[in-house]
């Protein structure tokens, strides 16, 4: 697998615009094309939970790469020994940017 980039976000979440309601949740940069469709056929609730996740997603991976970046250095720093929670989180971390 190669190592692509992502759209950056902010991505949106979004079931409805200019007064037409889709059947399917959108996910989107604004400004930009639509990045992703929920094609699930489950209950609403469900689909829009989908929706905001997957809308996440681009600040979840910044956030959890910054704040492993600290812990890293914090154990580094004191010596701290962990049980490979450290390289689970890097490696799912490596898979979501493609490089895993």
């Amino acid at each position: 697998m190669s190592a692509g980039t992502y759209t950056p976000g902010p991505w949106m979440a979004y079931n409805a615009q200019g007064g037409r309601i889709f059947k399917k949740w959108r996910i989107h940069r604004p400004g930009a094309r639509v990045i992703a469709e929920i094609c699930e056929n489950n209950s609403t609730e469900i689909e829009a939970a989908n929706a905001r996740l997957i809308a996440a997603a681009p600040d979840l991976l910044a956030d959890a790469a910054a704040l492993l970046a600290v812990v890293d250095e914090v154990v580094s720093r004191c010596g701290w020994m962990d049980h490979g929670e450290r390289e689970r989180m890097w490696a799912t971390i490596k898979r979501a940017r493609g490089m895993a």
